[in-house]
This record gives C-alpha cells, sequence and structure tokens, in this order.
C-alpha cells in the first residue's frame, strides 16, 4: 500500500495534459498558503472562445512595500508545454516602483523571454505580442489593487 506523498507545483506539472501523478494516485488536496499582508496578484488570459484553454495567459504575484516590488512571481502559459515562471522579468521588478515606465520594460522583458511554438490558433510572432499585453495588463491591475 503506498503512502500520500507531497509534490510542489512546480515538480508536479510535466507537460501539456501530463503530471507527475502515478496510475495508482489520487490527488486529494491542493494547499494554498495565505496571502501575506502586501501581496497582490492578477491574471489574465485569452482565448479563442470562452471556456477554451488560453492561447496565452499570464499571472502575477507582487508584494509591494514602501511603494516598491519586495517579490515577484511572473508565470505565461501556453507558450510552451507547460506554465513558465520568467525570473529574468521578476529580477526587474524586485527593487522598483511599479510605474509606467517599469510596467513597459517588465512587458517587454517577458515578451522577449518567452520562445512560443506555432498552431492553427497563433504563430509567434502573435503570442509575443499577447505576452507583451497580458503582462502590462496585470502588472497594472496587480498595482491598482495595491493602492
Amino acid at each position: 500500500k503506498r503512502k500520500e506523498r507531497h509534490v510542489a507545483a512546480k515538480d508536479f506539472f510535466l507537460g501539456i495534459y501530463e503530471t507527475a501523478a502515478e496510475p495508482d494516485e489520487l490527488l486529494i488536496e491542493v494547499r494554498v498558503p495565505v496571502a501575506p499582508k502586501g501581496q497582490v496578484s492578477s491574471f489574465q488570459e485569452v482565448s479563442v472562445r470562452k471556456g477554451d484553454f488560453a492561447m496565452v495567459g499570464v499571472g502575477v504575484v507582487l508584494t509591494l512595500a514602501s511603494g516598491k516590488v519586495k517579490s515577484a512571481a511572473v508565470a505565461v502559459c501556453g507558450v510552451g508545454s507547460k506554465a513558465l515562471r520568467l525570473a529574468s522579468v521578476e529580477a526587474k521588478l524586485v527593487g522598483s516602483a511599479l510605474d509606467g515606465k517599469m510596467i513597459e520594460t517588465a512587458a517587454q522583458a517577458a515578451a522577449e523571454a518567452v520562445n512560443p511554438q506555432t498552431d492553427f490558433n497563433a504563430d509567434p510572432i502573435h503570442r509575443r505580442d499577447l505576452v507583451r499585453t497580458l503582462v502590462a495588463r496585470t502588472l497594472k491591475e496587480a498595482a491598482g489593487r495595491a493602492s
């Protein structure tokens, strides 16, 4: 008889329709920690039809303190075989004020950090443009939630 095991999300999601769950396992719980004070988030996506898988999706989680980004997580989906964290974009955000210039810089860096695939919905150029647009939108929305 197998015992329970704990798997971090970054290790659980392996690719499209593929997880680290074994055939004889059942997912019984997902734990999401309570957000600390000053943490804000936003998620935006574009899909062909409402309810479809996202052509591109962007999620951000920011911790803000004294008008600056203390910590940042920026993830994108729809541009690879699984969701990706954009560490280079996160590094640009940390320590910065979340103003219009930084939002534009982060959005451009995000577009440059991805290498999207082509399929019948969109080519790489269109997907990079969606990443740029959605990163800017999520950062603006998160900043608005902080004020």
